[in-house]
């Protein structure tokens, strides 16, 4: 089964306007900051041979006080859960399915930053589990306003197999739901709206 599932994710907030569309790194002031954490999540469905791909970005705050310019990590933590195996005519109990293998690739919107891939097998018949994050060094931010971060999920599906020997044939398996939380950590000043 082929197709790409798309998942948007929108972030509250007004769009910054007249702001160049470029990464820019930033030494943070530190004294006097506060850091505040966001999260948003996605889900869908990776088939084989036709990657997921998730939009990401993030979209600025200053509607409710505050601006997500000096952004110091971004995690991705993908998860999934093998389907049991439902066999052929129902004989779900005669076969064993396989572990999945995900692989979760993130290319970052700042410059000079390389994509970072992972690759993960949920346990037999259990849950599996890839996380990438980026971290800005230490004293240093990244204004991402606006701009995308590109995220794809690959999937490499076990088939159910007949249990012992016999003559019973395999299962196709072809695709795995996934969810996804995004993290990303910013700084602001304390006092402000969002660092009280």
């Amino acid at each position: 089964m082929l197709g790409v599932v798309i998942v948007f994710i929108a972030m509250a907030g007004a769009i910054a306007g007249g702001k160049p569309l470029q990464a820019v790194e930033g030494k943070g002031s530190g004294a006097g900051m506060a850091v505040i954490n966001e999260n948003v999540t996605a889900q869908g469905t990776a088939n084989e041979g036709d990657p997921a791909t998730v939009p990401f970005k993030i979209i600025d705050a200053k509607d409710a006080g505050y601006s997500i310019d000096k952004v110091t990590k971004v995690s991705f933590k993908l998860t999934w859960e093998d389907t049991a195996a439902k066999g052929r005519l129902g004989f779900g109990r005669w076969y064993t399915n396989t572990p999945d293998e995900l692989t979760l690739t993130v290319k970052p919107p700042m410059e000079g930053m390389e994509p970072n891939t992972d690759t993960g097998a949920n346990a037999q018949g259990g849950s599996g589990e890839v996380t990438i994050t980026f971290t800005a060094e230490q004293g240093i931010y990244w204004d991402v306003r606006e701009l995308d971060w590109t995220v794809s999920i690959d999937a490499n599906c076990g088939d159910e197999e007949p249990k012992g020997i016999g003559v019973m044939p395999s299962v196709a398996d072809t695709s795995t739901d996934w969810n996804m939380e995004i993290t990303y950590s910013f700084e602001v000043p304390e006092g402000s709206a969002a660092g009280k």
